[in-house]
């Protein structure tokens, strides 16, 4: 984990994602030191593993970054919260998207990205 730090703003907690495992799925949010993260990366080589991610009780979510998720399939969000998503419009197949019991979701992100399914509660 590294932190950003820039004159008279607040650090950042930032980590970047750099070990996935052979299947492709990656959970995130399963204890309190992801839950604390405020910027989320995937390294490039790892990035291309992924399938699926599931992003879970994470509220303080700045900016998710999935530049490098191009291989992504499903993008699962629940109870989490986010201000910023970059990189979406990198994603190669039509993904799926599930958010469930997050508040204050904003979804202008999907604009030019290859959503397919999309299921929001």
């Amino acid at each position: 984990m590294k932190s950003i730090t820039t004159e008279g703003k607040p650090i950042l907690r930032t980590l970047i994602i750099k070990n996935v495992s052979e299947d492709g799925k990656l959970r995130f949010g399963v204890n309190n030191f992801q839950q604390s993260i405020q910027i989320l990366k995937f390294g490039q080589e790892e990035g291309k593993k992924i399938k699926s991610l599931r992003i879970t009780d994470c509220q303080n979510l700045f900016q998710l970054d999935l530049s490098n998720l191009v291989n992504l399939e499903k993008l699962s969000l629940r109870n989490s919260k986010w201000i910023e998503v970059k990189g979406a419009k990198n994603i190669i197949p039509k993904f799926k998207l599930v958010v469930k019991d997050c508040e204050e979701v904003n979804l202008d992100w999907l604009e030019e990205t290859n959503v397919g399914e999309k299921k929001i509660e």
